[in-house]
């Protein structure tokens, strides 16, 4: 069976990070948390202070609101991966600041091939790493770790592919 690419639907060929990405992302920041609260209890510890406990608190609370701060700029950044098809080639953006905004992309008739890579947790947990490589100098083009279901993103990215060079060989 062809497919036309005139008629594929472009909506179901937008692929986001998976769920892997905010999980790593929050196991990350609470090991800092950690350990910058372990820092934080050996500073005051060895301070002359009268009233340590008070001291503790105040650096937990610190150390907590600007590691939350963070965490949420994590995520939001996380959330802003897009890995879409256009009639042009393939896209990746992200940022979510106006000064961290990049778009990173390759034309179809550069691209070599997508590919995915495999581990076990990819396998479990359906978050592959996918890189489309120039087809002139082989370097990867585009990179984006943890997309969910990024095995048929490339499956997808390929087919699309393929038939955008037969139809331009007509």
């Amino acid at each position: 069976m062809e497919t036309n690419y005139n008629e594929i639907n472009t909506e179901q060929m937008v692929w986001k990070k998976s769920w892997v990405a905010y999980v790593a992302s929050a196991v990350f920041w609470l090991f800092c948390f950690a350990i910058f609260s372990a820092i934080g209890f050996a500073v005051v510890y060895f301070m002359d202070v009268a009233d340590r406990k008070a001291v503790m608190i105040k650096v937990m609370v610190v150390l907590g609101v600007i590691i939350f701060l963070r965490f949420i700029l994590s995520i939001l950044s996380i959330k802003s991966y897009r890995l879409f098809c256009t009639d042009e080639g393939v896209v990746l953006t992200y940022g979510i600041f106006p000064w961290t905004k990049t778009v990173n992309s390759i034309r179809w008739r550069d691209l070599d091939a997508a590919t995915y890579y495999l581990s076990a947790i990819s396998w479990i947990s359906k978050s592959y790493s996918v890189t489309l490589r120039h087809r002139y100098t082989q370097e990867i083009a585009v990179a984006m770790v943890d997309v969910a279901n990024g095995d048929k993103a490339v499956t997808m990215i390929n087919e699309l592919h393929t038939e955008i060079l037969r139809q331009n060989i007509k």
